[in-house]
């Protein structure tokens, strides 16, 4: 996120410049040339909670004004990708501590346990070896953030699986509960500028 921060334009200033702001190199350029306006080149995912719903609707190229506070803003969508997102919990097992066979004789436990109705939070308190304060849960986790072999099994399953996991490479080792349905999201890349 890019920011510039000085006075501001008035709401006619404003209209008229979003018209030729089209990219981000314009917008960028737009920062350039009026260095005592405040202009931000901000991105956004239409899931965070935080994000005016108004925002969310935009089509390329439209704006909006915002009042946050007493402060206005005007926004226009420069660009909109969508980006998929997948949700799921882990038991992690340290191939650096324990021996694969250990392992290999572990994970099928732990399996048999959760299918017997032990809660895959309470097999997280048991059984993983590293700092996740969440009951193994890692949130919402976007393409190329994760580790490719842990991704791919991911994205293979559907919300309810319980599968393995090996990234042999590195000696981790995972029993993984996939726990959502798979969602797409829009990044939204827009230009904010502030009116004086």
């Amino acid at each position: 996120m890019l920011s510039v921060t000085a006075q501001g334009q008035t709401k006619k200033e404003v209209k008229n410049d979003l018209i030729v702001i089209d990219s981000k190199e314009k917008a960028e350029k737009h920062k350039v040339d009026n260095q005592k306006w405040e202009i931000e080149l901000v991105e956004l995912n239409d899931t965070d909670s935080d994000i005016p719903k108004k925002l969310t609707k935009l089509k390329k190229g439209q704006s909006k004004r915002i009042k946050v506070n007493r402060e206005k803003y005007h926004y226009k969508l420069i660009e909109k990708a969508q980006e998929s997102e997948f949700r799921a919990s882990y038991i992690y097992l340290n191939g650096s501590e324990l021996s694969k066979k250990q392992i290999d004789s572990l994970r099928p436990l732990i399996i048999e346990k959760y299918k017997s109705g032990v809660s895959f939070g309470e097999l997280v308190e048991k059984y993983n070896m590293d700092g996740n304060s969440k009951k193994g849960d890692l949130g919402w986790f976007k393409t190329a953030t994760m580790v490719p072999e842990f991704e791919n099994a991911v994205r293979k399953h559907k919300k309810g699986d319980v599968f393995l996991v090996n990234v042999d490479s590195r000696k981790w080792y995972y029993v993984v509960l996939k726990t959502y349905t798979d969602r797409i999201n829009n990044k939204l890349t827009l230009i904010k500028i502030k009116e004086q």
